[in-house]
């Protein structure tokens, strides 16, 4: 009965376009007040003791560093780092895309704040040099996600302290993983681009 009871206020509370943080503690707090002798204090307490977490405090953290990065020109400036690496090979730019992706992950620890700051310059820039919108958004989506991986990484930090787990473990067995998707991604990349005659961004630097 408590399921039912919980699951139609989410479908109701969802359906009316509440947000979701809303809607999670609106339901759960409803349901417990019809079905459960719980005191309804309790629920405050909880939750103020579940936010009363001293490293929950790198998730605000983490996602104000992306936000100076976007807005203080930090992530144009990865982009051109990573455009001297690798711009010159064959279906340079979107590698350049999957690097500079993975240099802000290790910096803002979020995957849509990546996206959000790598994309909205990037995915022009490869449409102007004839890339398919298909595959320059696909590319981009798909290395954001390498946000979650590579330390610092905002879930992980979440997962550990649920989960009453080192931290500095988990940011140490996310950066071995983390590097090889982006190199396969990379690799993606170049196969596509010889596929489909994408041309670098670069010449290849002279030593």
């Amino acid at each position: 009965m408590e399921a039912v009871i919980l699951f139609s206020l989410l479908i109701v509370t969802i359906g009316l376009s509440i947000p979701i943080g809303i809607t999670l503690g609106l339901s759960t707090g409803i349901a417990m007040w019809l079905t459960s002798d719980i005191p309804m204090v309790m629920l405050a307490q909880k939750s103020v003791t579940g936010l009363d977490s001293f490293p929950l405090l790198a998730i605000p953290f983490f996602i104000l560093a992306g936000a100076l990065m976007c807005n203080g020109g930090i992530s144009r400036r990865l982009v051109n780092l990573a455009e001297s690496l690798v711009g010159y090979i064959t279906g340079g730019l979107a590698m350049v895309t999957v690097l500079a992706c993975m240099f802000f992950a290790a910096i803002s620890g979020s995957g849509p704040a990546t996206v959000s700051a790598i994309g909205s310059f990037m995915i022009p820039s490869m449409k102007e040099r004839k890339y398919d919108a298909g595959f320059a958004a696909a590319i981009t989506a798909a290395a954001g996600t390498i946000g979650v991986i590579i330390p610092p990484s905002i879930p992980f930090v979440i997962y550990c302290i649920v989960a009453q787990c080192s931290i500095g473990d988990m940011f140490i067995a996310g950066i071995v993983p983390g590097v090889m998707i982006g190199v396969a991604l990379m690799l993606v990349c170049y196969c596509t681009a010889k596929k489909r005659h994408y041309v670098s961004v670069t010449e290849r630097p002279k030593l």
